[in-house]
C-alpha cells in the first residue's frame, strides 16, 4: 500500500509541475514580441528604394483652402437640416454641429503667431518704452473677447442639447461625447479667462503664458471638431445617406487623405460587395509621437504642416492602387489604414513600412532637424465591428506602443496587443521641410 501511495504522490507532483510550467510558458508567449518573417518571406514592397543614399527634399505645397473651413462642410449641414424634424438626434445636436469650430481655431492660430513672435522678441534686448507691454495687452484683450463670444455660442448649443438628451436614441453615446467635449471646453475657457485676468502683462514671460493658454484651448478645439465629425458620420450611416455626400467633402483638408466620413463610406461599400463577409480585412492606426512637441516649440501652424506631410507620406507608401486599401485621417493625431484582402500580419508590414519610412526620413524646420516617429497598432476587422469599435480596439495597440517608448507597432491577433519585432524594410527615405518657403 505504501508503494502505491508513493506512486500516486509522484504522479500528482509531476502533474502539478507540468501545470505550473505550462502557465509559465503561456505567460512568456503572451509577452514576447510577434516575430514577422524575414525579408525573403515578406510580401513584395510597393516601391523600390533608390540606389543613391541621398534623401530628396519634399517641398510641401501651401495648405489647401479647405483646411480653413468655418465648420462642418456646408453640404453636410444642408443634409442634416433635412433630417431635423424626423431624427431626434439631429434635432438635438444640430446647433452644435453648426458651430464654426474652424473659424474659432483660425482665430486662435493667428493669436498664437502674434504671441509667439512677441515671446521671441522678449528674449532679445528691447528698446526703451512700453511697446512690448502694449502689444501683449492688445493680444490678451482680443483673446478674452474671442473666447467670450465663443463661450456664448457653445453654451447656447449645449443648453439646447441638454433639454433634448432624451431624444438621442441609439446614437446617445455620440451625443454624450459631444456634451462632454462642450463641457470640457467651457471649463477650459473659464480657466483661461481667470488666468488671463491675473496675468501680469508687463513681465517678460507674459507671452509664454498666453501661448500655454492658446495651446490648451486648441486641444479642446480639436476634441470638439473630432466629436462633431463622428456624430455627423454616424447620423448619415444610420439613415443610409452617406452615399449622397459629395466626394470632395470626404477628404481631410489638412492631410489630403480621406476623413472619417470617407472611411465609413469605404467600409460600407467594401462590406456591400462582400455580403457573406468572406474577405479578410485588417485595420492599422498610426499616431505621431512628437506632434504636441512640435506644436509647443514651433507653433500649431508647423504642426499642421507635419500633418500635411504625414498624409503625403502615407498616401505614397500604401498600395492604394489595388482598390481595397485606403489611407485616412480620422482625428487630430489619428491616421488609419484600411487594408482589404489582407491578413493582420501582412497588414503589419504595410504599417511598418510607413513607420520605418517616417523614422528613417529627415524632418526639419528651417533646416533644424527634429525627430518624428510613429506609434502604431494593427487589428483584424471582424464582421460585427462598427467603425467606432474598430477605432477603440486599434488605438489600444497604438497606446501600448507609445507607453513602451514609441516608434513601434503592436499587433492584436485576438489575444490583446503585442509588440512586433519586424525586420528592417527597404523604404524610400526623404527629407521633409516643414517651414513654409515664405518663412525661410
Amino acid at each position: 500500500m505504501m508503494f502505491v501511495a508513493l506512486i500516486l504522490i509522484v504522479a500528482v507532483t509531476n502533474l502539478l509541475i507540468g501545470y505550473l510550467l505550462s502557465l509559465r510558458v503561456r505567460q512568456f508567449c503572451g509577452t514576447s514580441p510577434v516575430l514577422l518573417p524575414t525579408w525573403s518571406e515578406q510580401p513584395p514592397p510597393s516601391a523600390t528604394a533608390p540606389e543613391e543614399s541621398a534623401r530628396p527634399l519634399v517641398e510641401l505645397p501651401p495648405q489647401p483652402a479647405a483646411a480653413a473651413e468655418p465648420g462642418l462642410p456646408s453640404q453636410w449641414l444642408e443634409t442634416l437640416a433635412g433630417l431635423e424634424d424626423t431624427n431626434g438626434f439631429v434635432g438635438a445636436t444640430l446647433p452644435i454641429l453648426r458651430l464654426e469650430i474652424g473659424t474659432y481655431r483660425e482665430q486662435l492660430l493667428q493669436l498664437d503667431e502674434r504671441a509667439r513672435k512677441l515671446d521671441a522678441d522678449s528674449t532679445r534686448p528691447r528698446q526703451a518704452g512700453p511697446q512690448g507691454d502694449a502689444a501683449i495687452s492688445v493680444i490678451v484683450d482680443e483673446f478674452l473677447e474671442i473666447n467670450a463670444h465663443w463661450l456664448q455660442q457653445q453654451k447656447q448649443a449645449a443648453d439646447h442639447l441638454r433639454t433634448r438628451l432624451h431624444e438621442l436614441g441609439e446614437l446617445a453615446p455620440f451625443g454624450e461625447e459631444l456634451e462632454q467635449a462642450l463641457l470640457a471646453q467651457a471649463a477650459q475657457l473659464e480657466t483661461t479667462t481667470n488666468n488671463l485676468a491675473m496675468l501680469q502683462r508687463e513681465t517678460p514671460t507674459a507671452g509664454r503664458r498666453v501661448l500655454a493658454e492658446i495651446a490648451s484651448l486648441l486641444h479642446h478645439c480639436h476634441l470638439m471638431r473630432d466629436a462633431m465629425q463622428a456624430s455627423f458620420v454616424e447620423v448619415l450611416r444610420s439613415e443610409n445617406r452617406l452615399a449622397e455626400i459629395e466626394t470632395r467633402t470626404l477628404i481631410d483638408g489638412q492631410s489630403g487623405l480621406s476623413n472619417r466620413g470617407g472611411l465609413q463610406k469605404f467600409l460600407d461599400e467594401f462590406r456591400a460587395a462582400d455580403p457573406a463577409a468572406q474577405r479578410t480585412v485588417s485595420f492599422g492606426w498610426l499616431e505621431i509621437d512628437q506632434l504636441c512637441h512640435v506644436n509647443e516649440h514651433f507653433g500649431p501652424r508647423i504642426g499642421d504642416r507635419l500633418v500635411q506631410a504625414m498624409g503625403q507620406l502615407i498616401a505614397g507608401v500604401l498600395r492604394t492602387e489595388r482598390g481595397s486599401d485606403l489611407g485616412c485621417r480620422v482625428m487630430g493625431n489619428g491616421f488609419a489604414a484600411f487594408l482589404g484582402d489582407t491578413g493582420p500580419r501582412n497588414a503589419t508590414y504595410a504599417v511598418e513600412r510607413v513607420r520605418q519610412t517616417t523614422d528613417r526620413s529627415v524632418w526639419q524646420v528651417n533646416g533644424q532637424e527634429i525627430e518624428i516617429t510613429l506609434s502604431c497598432g494593427v487589428i483584424e476587422v471582424q464582421p460585427k465591428d462598427n467603425l467606432a469599435d474598430l477605432i477603440d480596439r486599434v488605438r489600444n495597440g497604438s497606446r501600448n506602443a507609445r507607453t513602451a517608448g514609441g516608434n513601434q507597432t503592436w499587433l492584436d491577433e485576438g489575444h490583446g496587443p503585442q509588440a512586433v519585432q519586424a525586420p528592417e524594410l527597404k523604404v524610400i527615405e526623404q527629407t521633409y521641410e516643414l517651414a513654409p518657403q515664405a518663412a525661410r
